[in-house]
């Protein structure tokens, strides 16, 4: 089985939205594809100070889980801030996913906390991390 991932861009944007392109253009998409289905991905945002980063999502399916692709998206995100200077990068973890963040060098920054997510109370954890890059 074979798996890509890719960077969506500009160029998978409709012509009608390229108006609103400027809200995105610090916003990163990475998918992991299968025989033409989205198995992961990973979307980040450096923010308007330039100075961090936010991770809005990263989701692994249950095929794809455990094989590595979720570091790799991490590491891809990193090759990024590293680019662009970033030195801290926030999130909001899912219980599910705070052990795989932790890991990948994250820490707690708050409590457990309730976050709406399509008028949906989802518990979550913020982290954090401070990057250097040698």
């Amino acid at each position: 089985m074979n798996f890509l991932i890719t960077k969506l861009g500009k160029k998978d944007i409709s012509a009608h939205n390229r108006k609103k392109i400027n809200a995105i253009n610090n916003q990163y998409v990475f998918v992991v594809e299968s025989e033409d289905q989205i198995e992961g991905y990973l979307h980040f945002n450096i923010l308007e100070s330039k100075k961090d980063a936010y991770v809005y999502g990263l989701y692994l399916s249950k095929k794809i889980k455990g094989l590595g692709f979720g570091k790799k998206l991490i590491d891809l995100m990193f090759e990024i801030l590293k680019k662009e200077n970033i030195r801290i990068i926030t999130l909001n973890s899912t219980l599910t996913a705070h052990k795989f963040y932790k890991k990948v060098g994250f820490s707690d920054s708050g409590p457990i906390e309730s976050v709406n997510i399509n008028n949906t109370p989802i518990r979550s954890i913020p982290m954090f991390m401070y990057i250097c890059f040698g």
